[in-house]
C-alpha cells in the first residue's frame, strides 16, 4: 500500500521513544552506535529488554493491522497481480515516503536490539531484515487487493531505505546527508476524514534531503561556521487533488504540480549539546526526524520567499 508508510511512523513513533529511553540504548550518535564485535556472547543479550522490544514491535504491526484489514481493504479480493503505480496522483510522494519508512525502521529497531545487548552486526541483519519483511506484508496484500495490487516502485523503495538506514549506521559520514518530513498542519485538507488527513493528503506533506556539510569545510572556516547549521531540498506536491477526486490523466499519471524547495536545517543534538543517554539527547535525537521549520526558497512551480516554511 502507497500511503501505509505515515501511519506506521505515527503509530510507532511513541512507542519507539518509550522503548528507547525504557531500554536505554547505548549508542552516542547512529555511527558510534556500532559494537565492532561481529558476534555477541549469547549471555550478554539482555532477553528482558529483547523480549520488551519484540512485545512493541509486535504490538505495533498487530495494531496497525487491526487498522487498516477495518478501514482500508476491502472485500474485493483478486488474483496475486502487480500495479503500475509510479508517478500517478501523488507524483511519487508516496515512494519517498517508502525510503523515508524504511530508514527510520531499519534504525529504530537497530536502537532497540541494541539496547538488548544484541551486537552491532546481529541488530543491523535483524533490524532490516525485519524492516523488509514488515514492509513486504504490505505488498503482499496489496497484490490480492483488486484495486491496488503489488508495487514494484514500493519494494524499491522500501530496499533503498533499509539501506540508507544500514549505510548511516556503519558510516559516520553518511550522517551528513540525511531525509526528514516536515507536515503542514494548516494547510486545509481536500478531506475533512482523519485516514484522508494524515495518509492520502500529500499537499500537507513536504521531503527534505538535508545536508550537514561541516566536516568538508577547511578547519579555518570550519571554526567559525556552527556544526548545527546545514541546508535542506525540499519536495511536495500541490493540486494532487481537483474537485474533490485524484488529478490525474487517463492512463493513471499525476497532472499536479511539483515542489521545490531550499533551507536552511538544524541539528538540535549538535546545537544544545545535551549529555548523552539523557532524556534531551532522546528526545532531540528523535525530533531529527522531523524538519523545523525555517526560512525558506520555494523554487517551482513559482519562485518567491517563507519566512518560515511548514
Amino acid at each position: 500500500m502507497k500511503q501505509i508508510q505515515f501511519n506506521i511512523k505515527l503509530v510507532i513513533i511513541c512507542l519507539l521513544l518509550i522503548s528507547i529511553r525504557t531500554l536505554n540504548a547505548q549508542p552516542q550518535s547512529l555511527a558510534v552506535m556500532r559494537n565492532h564485535s561481529n558476534i555477541a556472547d549469547e549471555k550478554s543479550i539482555n532477553w528482558v529488554k529483547a523480549g520488551v522490544a519484540g512485545s512493541v514491535i509486535m504490538a505495533a504491526n498487530i495494531g496497525l493491522w487491526i487498522h487498516y484489514n477495518n478501514n482500508w481493504y476491502t472485500d474485493s479480493q483478486s488474483k496475486f497481480h502487480f500495479k503500475d503505480d509510479w508517478y500517478d496522483y501523488n507524483l511519487n510522494m508516496d515512494k519517498v515516503g517508502h525510503v523515508f519508512t524504511g530508514m527510520f525502521l531499519t534504525q529504530n529497531y537497530y536502537k532497540l536490539l541494541r539496547g538488548g545487548n544484541f551486537s552491532h552486526y546481529q541488530s543491523i541483519w535483524i533490524s532490516s531484515g525485519l524492516t523488509f519483511a514488515q514492509l513486504f506484508q504490505i505488498e503482499l496484500f496489496d497484490a490480492f487487493d483488486k484495486k491496488y495490487g503489488a508495487s514494484w516502485g514500493d519494494i524499491g523503495s522500501n530496499t533503498l531505505g533499509i539501506l540508507c538506514g544500514v549505510l548511516q549506521l556503519n558510516y559516520r559520514s553518511a550522517n551528513m546527508i540525511n531525509l526528514k518530513l516536515s507536515h503542514d498542519i494548516n494547510h486545509i485538507s481536500f478531506s475533512s476524514d482523519v485516514h484522508d488527513e494524515v495518509i492520502t493528503d500529500y499537499s500537507k506533506r513536504t521531503f527534505w534531503l538535508t545536508f550537514h556539510y561541516d566536516e568538508l569545510l577547511p578547519e579555518s572556516i570550519r571554526n567559525i561556521h556552527p556544526d548545527w547549521l546545514g541546508i535542506a531540498l525540499g519536495y511536495g506536491t500541490s493540486e494532487v487533488f481537483k474537485d474533490g477526486r485524484y488529478n490525474m490523466d487517463s492512463k493513471g499519471k499525476g497532472l499536479g504540480k511539483q515542489n521545490f524547495y531550499l533551507a536552511l536545517d538544524i541539528d538540535l543534538n549538535r546545537l544544545f549539546k545535551p549529555e548523552p543517554e539523557t532524556f534531551f539527547w532522546h528526545l532531540f535525537d528523535f525530533i531529527g526526524y522531523i524538519h523545523i521549520p525555517m526560512p525558506t526558497i520555494e523554487l517551482t512551480p513559482k519562485m518567491k520567499f517563507h519566512a518560515l516554511y511548514f
